[in-house]
């Protein structure tokens, strides 16, 4: 992998490092927020026991008649809707953090990229976006836009919700064991889908701001390359984009909570009409031949316990580029995914 593809990661790790400080505030503030509320289910707790305790039969229309449970489930919403203000918040730092980090990498690995190109000339060449413009640009926190309206909505119907999963889970019976369970698993989703959410923010806002510092430099940069991971945790769906050359008009659209970055194609020092004779910078391998450099047991790994499909990779009948598929999501709109087994397999037989 040429340098700049290095780099490209490197950074990625510094940004990473970034948003771990914000999950980890992030999971402080829930943690808080349960704590509040489990208080008030233990009470309700006692007053399930205290009821049992003169000899009758508990029932759920018994239940619903408790101001106590009626107010655990307001305080439900009250609570997580609290937590969508301090997400919203968390990612606004977060977008701002990458927009500020982005600039600063775009121009860091086209130097890279063009090491006998002076500073002061690149500096002269360079146009810088200021920042104001280019989170307008990218509108991911504006009033109007799909991830604030969801955040805005973080927590609403909650008190339906938990209300729903309590009954459900106590229909056949009190268990305090159940009881405490089905509360923390309703409300770990809402946490689950949180961290989720900063986690795609920070890495989209940051991916965006770099396309769009090339974008304003086709001069210098007329493209970027796909760059993932290969590492244990990287899908078939980004092996599948690893290495791939797109314009400065097309996002990264990766995955939820997917770490692919781009790094710069830069035109050579003649187009910027410098007589320098730089060596042949390496094009990044796809994940195809990526791949297929790895050690058996290395590639084997990616397939998890797919052995049919690894099976059908390894034959030749069919290419790492197959393994991507886009899908519209309602936030980011397209996104791409790993190509389900049954439309991969098929292509394979026909």
């Amino acid at each position: 992998m040429a340098s700049a593809h290095k780099q490209a990661l490197r950074y990625r790790a510094q940004l990473r490092a970034g948003n771990d400080a914000a999950i980890s505030r992030l999971a402080r503030s829930y943690a808080a927020t349960y704590k509040r509320l489990l208080t008030q289910l233990r009470a309700l707790e006692a007053d399930i026991q205290e009821y049992q305790a003169t000899g009758k039969v508990f029932s759920m229309d018994w239940l619903r008649r408790q101001e106590r449970y009626r107010e655990l489930l307001v305080q439900c919403e009250v609570g997580m809707r609290r937590y969508g203000a301090v997400l919203q918040s968390e990612i606004g730092q977060l977008v701002d953090a990458a927009i500020t980090q982005a600039e600063r990498d775009a121009v860091a690995l086209v130097r890279m990229r063009l090491p006998l190109l002076p500073d002061r000339a690149l500096r002269s060449m360079w146009n810088r976006l200021p920042s104001e413009a280019i989170e307008s640009l990218l509108g991911f926190t504006a009033a109007d836009s799909p991830l604030t309206a969801r955040m805005e909505k973080f927590g609403e119907g909650m008190a339906a919700r938990m209300g729903a999963r309590l009954e459900e889970s106590l229909s056949i019976g009190y268990s305090p064991r159940t009881l405490a369970a089905t509360f923390r698993k309703e409300l770990g989703l809402d946490l689950t889908s949180a961290l989720r959410h900063a986690r795609t923010t920070q890495i989209s806002a940051y991916r965006e701001a770099t396309r769009l510092a090339y974008a304003a430099n086709p001069q210098i940069v007329p493209s970027w390359t796909w760059v993932s991971a290969l590492s244990s945790g990287t899908c078939l769906a980004c092996i599948a984009k690893h290495g791939t050359i797109h314009p400065n008009s097309e996002r990264l659209n990766d995955h939820w909570a997917g770490w692919c970055v781009m790094s710069p194609v830069t035109v050579s020092y003649r187009d910027l009409g410098l007589r320098v004779d730089g060596p042949d910078l390496p094009a990044i391998p796809t994940g195809q031949d990526a791949l297929r450099a790895m050690p058996a047991s290395e590639a084997r790994g990616f397939f998890g316990k797919d052995e049919e499909l690894y099976q059908a990779w390894l034959d030749g009948k069919i290419t790492a580029d197959k393994f991507a598929v886009e899908r519209e999501d309602p936030v980011w709109g397209s996104m791409i995914a790993v190509s389900p087994k049954g439309v991969l397999l098929p292509q394979v037989q026909s």
